[in-house]
């Protein structure tokens, strides 16, 4: 689960509700930095401000996989070709395409606390063995102290947020949960499908606090998650 402060407001790709500051340009998000920028994965995250508005906010731009259909919209008159260079068999080019083929990804935080921040900036990477006694003696407080809010997991999970978005749902107290597009998915091609399951058992923060008892729940997250995709987006 990705938690987010309490007061914070999701703006995805333009589409808003009552609860968030919506806008329908770019012109208003003022550039302060590049958080983080993974090339590999065609994303870039930047911090900012909105134009007129206090507070810092966070942007995050992501490159949708190409669908098939955008591929053969590409093939077309409209895709202008700048040469690179050209070199035997090979030859580099700049695409010119249809600005409706252009499409990013994008999601906006406002407003963004130190945390997001914190969270989102680029930073190097350590591999560490965590043993249950570090887990209990360092983590779990960090997490107790540090965590974001999760009102956001407890308003789709009580059925006062995203409604609409819900594919599946198991309202058993003990072993039910609810399934809904991450909003890392663009909605559109299913090559790049991404869900995110709430468990209903509250209390749950990391891998470190399943038990036995919590097998049930994760076979029936398995199970009927696993099924409610391919029923509604396979078929």
């Amino acid at each position: 689960m990705e938690p987010e402060s309490k007061k914070t407001k999701v703006l995805d790709n333009g589409q808003s509700n009552a609860t968030t500051t919506a806008i329908d340009d770019l012109s208003k998000f003022e550039f302060v930095r590049v958080l983080a920028d993974h090339s590999h994965k065609k994303v870039v995250c930047v911090e900012g401000r909105l134009k007129d508005k206090e507070g810092k906010a966070v942007l995050w731009l992501d490159k949708p996989p190409f669908s098939e259909d955008v591929i053969k919209s590409l093939c077309t008159d409209k895709s202008k070709l700048k040469v690179a260079f050209i070199n035997d068999i090979f030859g580099s080019y700049s695409a010119i395409v249809d600005p409706d083929l252009n499409e990013i990804k994008t999601t906006l935080i406002y407003p963004a606390t130190e945390q997001h921040i914190q969270k989102f900036l680029q930073k190097p990477l350590y591999v560490v063995e965590e043993t249950p006694e570090c887990y209990r003696d360092i983590t779990l407080p960090f997490i107790e102290e540090e965590q974001f809010s999760v009102d956001w997991v407890y308003n789709i999970l009580d059925g006062k947020k995203e409604t609409e978005r819900i594919i599946f749902e198991d309202k058993d107290d003990a072993t039910g949960f609810t399934l809904l597009p991450d909003l890392k998915w663009n909605g559109k091609q299913t090559v790049d499908l991404y869900c995110l399951a709430l468990a209903r058992p509250r209390g749950i923060k990391s891998l470190r606090d399943l038990r036995s008892e919590h097998i049930p729940l994760l076979k029936n997250i398995l199970d009927k998650g696993r099924v409610s995709k391919i029923e509604i987006f396979f078929f």
